[in-house]
């Protein structure tokens, strides 16, 4: 009697185990995004998660120098202000438990940078930290970007 209780001890030890990490990816798969507006006072939090994502993305790609003069130009306190306080420029942080794991820009009207046509809405930026690749979030970020797209009623995104 003694080897089958331990063996049911064994048995409920291992059961719990594969329970407890079945639960456990369960619950890290159905990690909630919360995707909101960026705020103009969150404008050093956008410029760091932008120079951090864009240098992941593509430092390796550009010659030494290169990628610096984007951020000189594109990541500045000013350029930053003045899309975010742009009308027709949307901004949006992912979060996860209140940490930043990525962010979208989506233009409409006279701020998209190419067609500028009324029916479209541009994704003009889509970012994930890196901390962060591969858990899904730059799926749910382009979700919304779409479902964002259909409420302004428009008929494409590019």
């Amino acid at each position: 009697m003694g080897n089958e209780f331990t063996l049911s001890k064994q048995f409920c030890s291992c059961r719990y185990r594969l329970i407890s990490a079945i639960l456990i990816s369960y619950l890290d798969y159905l990690r909630l995004v919360i995707i909101r507006p960026i705020l103009l006072d969150e404008i050093d939090t956008l410029r760091q998660l932008a120079i951090r994502t864009y240098s992941a993305a593509f430092a390796s790609k550009n010659r030494p120098g290169v990628i610096e003069a984007y951020y000189a130009s594109a990541f500045t306190v000013p350029k930053l202000t003045q899309e975010l306080e742009d009308s027709n420029a949307h901004w949006y942080f992912a979060s996860v438990n209140s940490d930043i794991v990525g962010y979208l820009k989506l233009n409409v009207d006279r701020s998209q940078t190419e067609f500028q046509e009324h029916d479209g809405i541009e994704l003009e930026r889509i970012y994930v930290d890196v901390g962060n690749l591969n858990k899904g979030y730059g799926e749910q970020l382009l979700n919304f970007a779409i479902s964002k797209g259909r409420g302004l009623r428009k008929k494409y995104i590019w």
